[in-house]
């Protein structure tokens, strides 16, 4: 699809023109333009919502994002990705937490599908091992 057909979609789906009209109209496929149209977040008619021809918003600070070529994308940057999640962690998809004691330190904590993990930080794990000390990160 050249941009100039890219173009001529997101005016037309934002005059209510529906994907078999667009795609009869510019000669592809119907599945090629709603494909496209999916990803660009265009709404079904004229009355909805308005046209974002940047692409869909980000989840986290609502900014739009690129159009991306793989997958639909729905953060604008790993800084809003980390914000998201650490605010909706009752969201998160993790099958197994397993509560365990920190070999280095004695503190409980969490350990999300790894049952093999021994300590809490790699700080714990270097003084355990008696190596070099290192800065925890915060």
């Amino acid at each position: 699809m050249t941009n100039m057909q890219k173009q001529r979609v997101i005016t037309l789906r934002g005059r209510g023109v529906s994907y078999a009209q667009i795609a009869a109209t510019l000669g592809l496929s119907e599945n090629t333009v709603k494909s496209f149209g999916r990803r660009r977040g265009l709404t079904s008619t004229a009355t909805d919502a308005p046209v974002n021809a940047d692409g869909p918003p980000c989840i986290q600070c609502g900014n739009p994002m690129k159009e991306s070529k793989h997958s639909t994308r729905r953060f604008c940057s790993d800084r809003c990705r980390t914000a998201w999640w650490s605010a909706h962690p009752d969201q998160s998809d993790r099958k197994v937490i397993d509560h365990v004691l920190c070999a280095g330190c004695g503190a409980a904590f969490d350990s999300y599908s790894n049952n093999r993990r021994k300590y809490c930080s790699r700080a714990c794990y270097h003084k355990a091992r008696s190596i070099r000390p290192v800065e925890a990160c915060s």
